[in-house]
């Protein structure tokens, strides 16, 4: 069986589900989420991080419910969009900017008006809105060029708790699309980043993963969760693909309603 764990904005989740697709009732843990001034909205990766650990041990008390069959795989899947800015340790600079931050609406209100974000989308088909990596990148980028500096990561949610429990720099497709992503390549459009004015911070975006990669948990993260070292750990693609692979979506004209 596996242990799935979704990460999301508020509440972390973990259930284990087994290959006849039998599973225990959900653990849950909240996180904390500050709402300050300046439309700011942000959390803390340790929190974040605190809570997965809390609701993987919990999901392991429950083996015996699924006949104690051994665990084969950890998967993450969690929020999407945002920017959690990491140094090459995987320890956070500076707290995480949500998908719900607004202090980047003013720059996308200037990329609307000067056609920016139309060109952006004839070349990815991506919109924006503010809590999308590129307006925070870019706001970071002209108010806090320091933050920036001192990160060797731009990522998201998912991809920084598996930095922290595997070592693996890396980035499933589905968040990396958003919105600097040539889905048909798999390989960042260039030109999409010099339309945003984000060239020089290239650097900062990890390659994403080959279809089908697994990571393998660490020692030390092993022996905080309870798991065997090397465990193979899937990651990603976030909440809304997510549930479109989980409620079967597959055929063009299908879809799934999230409310």
């Amino acid at each position: 069986m596996i242990v799935g764990v979704d990460i999301g904005t508020s509440v972390t989740k973990a259930q284990l589900i087994s290959r006849d697709g039998r599973a225990t009732p959900a653990h849950e843990a909240r996180s904390t989420v500050y709402t300050l001034p300046g439309q700011r909205v942000e959390q803390d990766l340790d929190d974040v991080v605190g809570t997965v650990e809390t609701v993987i041990r919990a999901a392991l008390t429950d083996a015996a419910q699924l006949g104690g069959e051994p665990i084969e795989a950890l998967a993450l899947t969690g929020q999407g969009d945002g920017l959690w800015l990491r140094d090459a340790t995987g320890a956070p600079v500076g707290r995480a900017l949500s998908w719900m931050d607004g202090r980047a609406a003013d720059r996308l209100d200037r990329w609307t008006a000067d056609g920016t974000l139309h060109a952006l989308h004839r070349r990815t088909g991506v919109g924006l809105f503010p809590g999308s990596a590129a307006p925070l990148l870019a706001h970071l980028a002209e108010h806090e060029p320091e933050r920036l500096a001192a990160a060797e990561v731009a990522g998201y949610c998912v991809d920084a708790v598996v930095q922290r429990l595997t070592g693996a720099v890396t980035v499933d497709a589905s968040d990396a699309s958003q919105p600097f992503l040539d889905v048909a390549t798999r390989t960042y459009d260039e030109t999409a980043l010099e339309l945003c004015g984000l060239s020089a911070h290239r650097r900062l975006l990890p390659d994403p993963a080959p279809p089908g990669t697994l990571h393998r948990l660490l020692p030390d993260a092993a022996r905080r969760l309870g798991l065997p070292a090397g465990l193979p750990v899937s990651a990603g693609p976030f909440d809304i693909p997510a549930c479109a692979f989980g409620s079967g979506v597959a055929e063009p004209g299908e879809g799934n309603l999230i409310i």
